[in-house]
């Protein structure tokens, strides 16, 4: 399921864009994929990127079960990692997004991690709003 999940909230970028209100910026947005270079720099994959035409990233974990203990150490080391492998984006403004299928996120460990959260409901309702 979470991989059907990544799938169409990636397929469902307008909509995540709809919600966190910048529909109207030009964007491209997609997974990303790099492999290790060394054993100090690991390879890495995040979920969905959005690149900005207004100079911010925004980096997404999408997550459909349930949220690990450690994902403010694994969205901060992401971003530093996109970081390092992409030094154009160094002066850009980059976020954090978790989409999550879970209703019962903690608050504490989801604000403290990320800039924004969308919950499934957001997406439904924004999906309803748009048809």
């Amino acid at each position: 399921m979470g991989l059907s999940f990544e799938r169409w909230c990636r397929h469902n970028h307008r909509l995540i864009a709809q919600i966190l209100k910048f529909d109207s910026i030009e964007y491209q947005s997609g997974a990303f994929f790099n492999r290790a270079i060394s054993a100090e720099i690991p390879g890495f994959q995040i979920d969905l990127v959005f690149w900005r035409k207004d100079h911010k990233v925004i980096i997404s974990e999408i997550k459909f079960g349930e949220i690990p203990r450690n994902i403010k150490s694994e969205i901060s080391k992401k971003m530093e990692l996109f970081l390092i492998h992409n030094p154009k984006f160094k002066n850009h403004t980059v976020e954090t997004l978790l989409i999550s299928a879970e209703t019962s996120l903690n608050s504490l460990q989801t604000t403290d991690a990320f800039d924004h959260v969308i919950h499934l409901e957001d997406l439904f309702r924004a999906a309803r709003l748009e048809s």
